[in-house]
Formats: structure tokens, sequence, C-alpha cells
């Protein structure tokens, strides 16, 4: 399976669910809600970051199985 170009997001503050490019996640260590409502901005360990993508990869994870509003892209398996 290729790489996912875009990665599923839910704010853990407000819910919003929105979406973040990989790369740019790959590149990062931190991302803020788009809500101008919250903005909260939240810390990840980039090596965490890319087991997760690996395994989306792997076809093991699912990162969108926990969105409610926001629909996995057509043509994306896992």
């Amino acid at each position: 399976m290729d790489k996912p170009k875009l990665w599923p997001i839910k704010c853990p503050i407000c819910g919003n669910e929105f979406t973040h490019d990989v790369e740019a996640m790959e590149a990062a260590h931190e991302i803020h809600c788009p809500d101008v409502a919250c903005s909260l901005r939240f810390s990840y360990l980039p090596e965490q970051f890319k087991e997760s993508v690996d395994m989306c990869m792997k076809g093991e994870l699912d990162p969108w199985i926990g969105m409610v509003r926001l629909q996995k892209p057509k043509g994306i398996s896992s």
C-alpha cells in the first residue's frame, strides 16, 4: 500500500476533525486545531507517528476508524 498523503486528526479538546499532510507531520512534531475557537496546539513524537504510518501502509491500522464527521477519501483502502 502507498504512503497516505493525508492523516485524519480529531482535536482532543473540541472534537474538530481535520486532515493534515503526512509529509509535513513527519517533518514536525506539533500541529494545531484549525478551529478558530479552539486553536489547541498539541505535540506528538515523530517516531510514533512514523510507526503509525508504517502500520497503515501494512494494513494493520485504519486511522479513519475513529472519525465521525470526516470521511475517508474514496480509493483509500486503509
